[in-house]
């Protein structure tokens, strides 16, 4: 039985395993003969005993619609309960029915409201300042002095929900990463990141503030913020990798990367700590996946090395993104 997503139908047959790369999908599969069935997404047109030898069977599928390889599947089994196709699919109805996109939205939780804890910090004072916006209130009213350098709302993010500034603090706040990035706890840089990134994916930001708040990843090293980066990174590569906008897109980022690469490196050292193995995880595969071209040399090499001496055994921290 299959299973490719997110990235495992290239273990299956050849194929640019992303979601934006569609095809059509002719399937046949070949099944002993005796006490097996072979399923796909499609519905089978053919059979044919023998095929390719005595014992066998190949089976044929209609051909499917275009969809991306991740959701291609299919199956050879003897499990007999699998010919009751229809088994429990009235009990199975009625437990869903209400996930139906033509159900009527229930309008109970509409006002529904809750006691948030906003915390903050300010350029001047390293303290955590507290205040709670109570579930009766329509505002709640900070006052921080005008001689304040600036102040970062969601202390570390513990908070559930988005933080926007105006244009004014978002520059003050891309100034500070950039200029010092050991002012913000590793949370808290990749929390301004993540806001600023979804805050413009939603309209609420031009993805001019995010850009260059992300130029302090010029400098970082630690996990945390690269984490947050490369679900960001990821997604914009993704998008992107086809129109005018992406050789831009790939010339900022891999000189985003380019200290992190040469600090991390490809060499796992039994003294690294874990999250050190994470970030070089993270960083030589977003390195690679936009083309720098010194991962790309290095991945090339590596891999024919491999090739060669298949004993001598990649890493398992860097071995998916070399094969």
């Amino acid at each position: 039985m299959t299973h490719f997503q997110p990235t495992y139908a290239r273990q299956a047959f050849p194929c640019f395993d992303q979601p934006n790369f569609k095809s059509k999908f002719l399937v046949k599969l070949v099944r002993p003969s005796e006490g097996y069935s072979a399923l796909s997404n499609m519905n089978q047109v053919k059979e044919i005993p023998d095929s390719p030898k005595t014992g066998l069977t190949t089976v044929e599928f209609q051909e499917s619609i275009l969809m991306p390889t991740y959701l291609l599947c299919f199956v050879i089994n003897k499990w007999g309960f699998l010919l009751y196709k229809y088994f429990y699919l009235k009990e199975v109805t009625e437990s869903f029915v209400k996930a139906d996109s033509t159900a009527k939205k229930s309008k109970k939780y509409d006002d529904y409201r809750w006691d948030v804890p906003i915390t903050y910090i300010t350029g001047s004072n390293n303290e955590v300042h507290r205040a709670w916006f109570m579930s009766d209130m329509e505002s709640l009213s900070i006052d921080c002095p005008a001689s304040e350098p600036w102040v970062k709302f969601n202390y570390r993010q513990i908070g559930y929900y988005r933080v926007n500034y105006d244009p004014t603090e978002w520059k003050k706040l891309s100034d500070v990463l950039y200029t010092d990035e050991n002012v913000f706890k590793p949370s808290d840089r990749a929390h301004l990141l993540e806001d600023a990134f979804k805050l413009a994916d939603s309209g609420l930001l031009d993805y001019e503030t995010p850009l260059e708040l992300s130029q302090f990843l010029e400098k970082e090293t630690h996990f945390v913020p690269w984490a947050t980066a490369y679900n960001i990174f990821s997604f914009l590569h993704d998008m992107l990798n086809h129109s005018k906008t992406y050789p831009k897109l790939r010339k900022y980022f891999t000189n985003l990367v380019k200290k992190a690469y040469d600090d991390l490196g490809w060499e796992v050292k039994d003294n690294d700590s874990y999250l050190r193995k994470r970030a070089r995880s993270i960083v030589l595969r977003l390195a690679c996946e936009f083309g720098h071209q010194e991962c790309l040399k290095e991945v090339g090499q590596r891999f024919s090395a491999w090739i060669l001496s298949p004993e001598e055994r990649l890493h398992p921290d860097i071995r998916d993104i070399i094969y």
